[in-house]
């Protein structure tokens, strides 16, 4: 993601994309050496478009989640790629900039309604492509989708060791909610034991260890009366 961007995590959907993850350096002040005829140059964002993941995305999306951290060694970005897309309730959306042999995979959001809430996952930007709003750009792009959908709040998690991610989604409105979150493992049939009263993950289905995860929302419509979470 980006110093205002991140990484990111759906609720009913498929595994971990946690914007909540993909921590934002600064972005170099080197000038990117100039591109071979019909390539984009990295950090270029000329003719930026965000886009639904069509056939041929994957080996790109997964690189740059890779590239970005989010991926873990429990979890199959391939996987979650087919989760997302055989569902009618999670979408991944891709941002690429350049065109056509040039065309190239800048940054990804992953967005599914449960029927009660958003989630959001797999919020990335390209590590030469952050702190020029390409991280909120995409958030935007989802939570209009999850809008669009019916879903009145967009909610994800992020690690607690990403404070620059948190920052980001706390300048972009959202705000930390105290939530004790259960998970189950069902291959080895335990729930992860809850800590500081924030959220608990497993953080390895070997070992059965913890994350503290932070979790974040925003209503994307007004909240009924008197509620606030």
């Amino acid at each position: 993601m980006e110093k205002r961007g991140g990484r990111p995590v759906p609720g009913t959907g498929p595994g971990r994309a946690e914007f909540a993850g993909c921590a934002a350096p600064a972005a170099s002040a080197e000038r990117a050496a100039p591109a071979a005829p019909g390539r984009t140059p990295e950090g270029n964002l000329a003719g930026l478009r965000i886009r639904p993941f069509r056939d041929g995305d994957e080996d790109a999306v997964v690189a740059l989640w890779e590239a970005c951290g989010l991926v873990r060694p429990w979890n199959d970005p391939r996987r979650d790629v087919d989760r997302a897309r055989g569902t009618g309730t999670s979408e991944i959306f891709v941002a690429v900039a350049g065109g056509g042999g040039g065309e190239r995979v800048v940054g990804s959001v992953m967005a599914g309604f449960d029927g009660h809430r958003g989630r959001v996952y797999y919020l990335a930007a390209a590590p030469d492509c952050r702190s020029r709003g390409l991280g909120e750009r995409s958030m935007r792009h989802a939570e209009t989708r999850l809008e669009g959908s019916g879903a009145p709040k967009a909610m994800l998690m992020i690690r607690e060791e990403n404070e620059a991610v948190r920052r980001f989604y706390e300048g972009i409105g959202y705000g930390v909610e105290r939530r004790t979150i259960m998970s189950g493992d069902r291959r080895r049939g335990r729930l992860a034991i809850p800590r500081s009263g924030i959220a608990v993950a497993p953080s390895s289905a070997v070992d059965g260890r913890g994350t503290i995860l932070f979790h974040v929302s925003r209503w994307l419509k007004a909240p009924p009366l008197g509620k606030s979470g």
